[in-house]
């Protein structure tokens, strides 16, 4: 008979037309059913999540043998808004009335940050059926806001959420976490060795298979096809760091065989135009669908991603834009300071210090100089080696072996 897992998240999208959904959605629907069945509590306020909307207290479905049950919270536009934070408590308070004695009795229990407000359910709800829990770290919160948002780590705010990340590490049978180097931090926290194990962001299937070509217009209007292209594909805002990018752009500017394209919109994309409109090696493009983002990448010759000097990047990173990147088959410079990952286990690109144009522009000159058929061989280990080693079909069997691991270990304490 199989299991029962309660996954239970604020944040959660399931496959649809227009997604091929979100790392949790994805793990759960290659758990092998004969051994897990998987009711997932979430939240319907989620910017990534079409749904209809619905004035009941929760609405379900099921779909790929999976129960999923949305609650309806509190709705927010921005991610920077008081408002999202309500949200976060509301969806605690929904989750802890909704009436469970129609669902399955779990058999483990797996809470996902963000929000990490939900290790409170979690841990009663441990308490109250008598298993096991898992505490699945996204984000590092309160860190990230401390690292990356300039909040004080005395502000009582902060000071909650890290009494609740300590709360919830130390409560929980173990701890899963997408950065490769958590258990440092896990272990800084608490002072102990408790049990934590990675389990990666990887790659979906419709990933590798949904691909719509970009037009030629667009292809002539933003490349060049005499010069080395430098592509950075994304949201272009203040946590993206992009600073060091334009400054090494300027630095290129008299190197005729680099341009440097910016694909994407946000809040500083203004800034940066107007700062870069005296250079002709720059160029702008408008934000294109997801199923067309893979054709802009390949038609590129480097790519390029950022992050600032930041101590939670101290712990590894599993970004999805670099899945998106690794896809394409090109070589990924990144300024990034953080323990490294993915980019040298595939060596299929270059990490530079963060926040360093000098540094940044070594980099370019020498892809610049690199024999064309060396670039084209780095860049293509990328995908070789994602789709060996990230295949959302493959992390769900770690998956299912830590939930194996944990629901038997606390199944043999009890009986000692």
């Amino acid at each position: 008979m199989p299991r029962q897992l309660w996954y239970i998240t604020k944040y959660f999208v399931p496959e649809d037309e227009n997604s091929a959904g979100s790392r949790g959605w994805q793990l759960v629907k290659h758990l092998d059913q004969t051994r897990y069945q998987t009711i997932v509590f979430t939240s319907d306020a989620n910017m990534f999540l079409y749904r209809e909307p619905s004035q009941d207290a929760k609405s379900e479905e099921t779909k790929n043998g999976i129960q999923l049950v949305f609650l309806r919270t509190l709705k927010y536009q921005s991610a920077r808004s008081f408002r999202r934070i309500l949200g976060w408590l509301h969806f605690e308070l929904e989750l802890f009335l909704t009436p469970k004695q129609s669902y399955p009795r779990p058999d483990i229990i797996l809470v996902s940050s963000l929000s990490i407000f939900t290790i409170v359910n979690g841990l009663y709800f441990k308490w109250r059926y008598k298993c096991p829990l898992l505490f699945e770290i996204r984000d590092i919160w309160p860190l990230t806001l401390v690292e990356e948002d300039g909040f004080s780590r005395f502000h009582p705010a902060i000071l909650a959420m890290a009494w609740l990340e300590k709360l919830g590490y130390l409560g929980a049978d173990r701890i899963i976490g997408t950065m490769p180097n958590l258990v440092e931090h896990v272990t800084k926290v608490t002072g102990k060795n408790l049990p934590v194990s990675c389990l990666p962001m990887g790659v979906s299937n419709l990933q590798t298979s949904e691909r719509t070509p970009i037009s030629q217009v667009f292809r002539a209007k933003y490349f060049s096809p005499d010069k080395m292209s430098v592509v950075y594909a994304g949201t272009i805002g203040i946590t993206n760091a992009l600073d060091a990018f334009f400054d090494a752009a300027r630095l290129c500017s008299q190197i005729e065989d680099i341009e440097f394209i910016v694909v994407g919109d946000g809040d500083l994309k203004e800034k940066y135009m107007k700062m870069t409109s005296d250079l002709h090696n720059v160029r702008f493009a408008p934000r294109v669908p997801k199923n067309q983002v893979q054709a802009v990448l390949e038609s590129a010759d480097v790519l390029y991603f950022s992050t600032f000097y930041s101590e939670v990047w101290r712990y590894g990173q599993s970004l999805n834009k670099l899945t998106d990147y690794m896809l394409s088959g090109k070589p990924i410079i990144g300024s990034y300071s953080g323990y490294p990952s993915m980019i040298n286990e595939a060596d299929c690109g270059l990490f530079v210090e963060a926040e360093n144009p000098q540094a940044l522009f070594e980099a370019f000159v020498f892809m610049l100089e690199m024999p064309i058929a060396e670039r084209t061989e780095m860049g293509q280990r990328g995908p070789e080696w994602l789709l060996e080693n990230r295949p959302y079909s493959k992390l769900a069997e770690s998956f299912s072996d830590l939930l194996d691991e944990a629901t038997d270990k606390y199944k043999s304490s009890e009986h000692a």
